[in-house]
């Protein structure tokens, strides 16, 4: 219905979570795991993707930092590395829908970096809440 009133839809994970840790790193194929996704959303693909990336060792150090790891954090880093690997294939394979920010620093240099992807405009020096 959000979509219908032509209103901004924000994901956190959709079509290329799918592809990265199924297609690329739980190895069902890329091909097959975006078939399935485009058959169970009609298609329907983000205008922009922001992908956060950062180093395996990084991310996992934050994650125990949490609350506790969830099952799919429990998995061996090899397993995470191919996640990540994913990602970044699909980047490659669709680099203007994707846009690439590197998630190793700090908070508000990510948000400022998220919203100049998204309005296009140099935001630095400017505080978001």
């Amino acid at each position: 219905p959000a979509l219908r009133r032509n209103a901004i839809v924000l994901c956190d994970r959709y079509l290329h979570s799918s592809i990265a840790y199924q297609g690329w790193a739980r190895d069902l194929g890329r091909e097959r795991v975006l078939n399935i996704n485009s058959a169970a959303t009609e298609g329907l693909l983000p205008d922009q993707v922001i992908l956060i990336d950062i180093p395996v060792n990084v991310a996992m150090d934050r994650a125990r930092k949490r609350a506790g790891l969830d099952r799919i954090e429990r998995e061996d880093l090899a397993f995470h590395e191919a996640v990540r690997q994913g990602y970044l294939a699909e980047r490659e394979l669709d680099p203007s829908r994707i846009a690439l920010i590197d998630g190793d620093q700090e908070e508000e240099a990510i948000l400022l970096q998220i919203v100049e992807v998204r309005s296009g405009a140099d935001v630095r020096g400017h505080t978001y809440t």
